[in-house]
């Protein structure tokens, strides 16, 4: 799957819709952040460091970080390039980065 135009915040963009889950919220809330494993977890796991932005993160750690999800979620591979799972990780990053101050 492509990645569409806009990104979350925008007003006409939902990443559960995109990512074509929203009849599946347990499945989504799986990948984002219910259960082992989850992207969360994964950031977690990557030692990303939450003062930096996504586009700042060293992009070996990213990479494996997108291969274990792949691994972990195989649905995740139907996204070209990781597009979802790095908007997934942006997402987490820039909440993290907000409940930090």
């Amino acid at each position: 799957v492509e990645k569409p135009k806009g990104s979350p915040g925008d007003p006409d963009f939902s990443l559960i819709n995109v990512m074509e889950l929203q009849d599946d919220k347990l499945s989504y809330l799986a990948i984002q952040v219910c259960n082992e494993h989850t992207v969360r977890d994964l950031c977690h796991a990557a030692r990303l460091d939450w003062n930096r932005t996504y586009h700042e993160q060293p992009t070996r750690d990213l990479c494996n970080l997108f291969d274990v999800a792949k691994k972990e979620h195989p649905y995740l591979a139907w996204f070209h390039n990781n597009w979802a799972t790095g908007e997934l990780v942006k997402q987490y990053l820039r909440n993290r980065r907000k409940h930090m101050k």
